[in-house]
């Protein structure tokens, strides 16, 4: 079993449905609710005068986590 997961994250921009996939070796990313705001801050800052709302987040194990078991957490950086 891995213990590394990803997230689809639909988002609605101005009413318009765009999926944001993230997954939990990105810095600030560990569950569900921190893929869906670091989803939300990332589409905020791509589109900031845009109405953001969540509509959907789905959670699941990617092909290329399978039979990892630990994944070191990447520091984040800022340049």
């Amino acid at each position: 079993m891995s213990y590394l997961q990803a997230y689809e994250v639909t988002l609605g921009i101005d009413d318009v449905p765009s999926v944001v996939k993230l997954d939990d070796t990105m810095p600030n990313v560990n569950d569900w609710k921190s893929a869906v705001e670091t989803a939300m801050l990332l589409a905020q800052m791509q589109t900031p005068l845009a109405n953001i709302e969540m509509l959907e987040c789905k959670e699941y194990i990617p092909d290329e986590f399978v039979g990892i078991d630990y994944a070191y957490p990447i520091p984040l950086t800022i340049n």
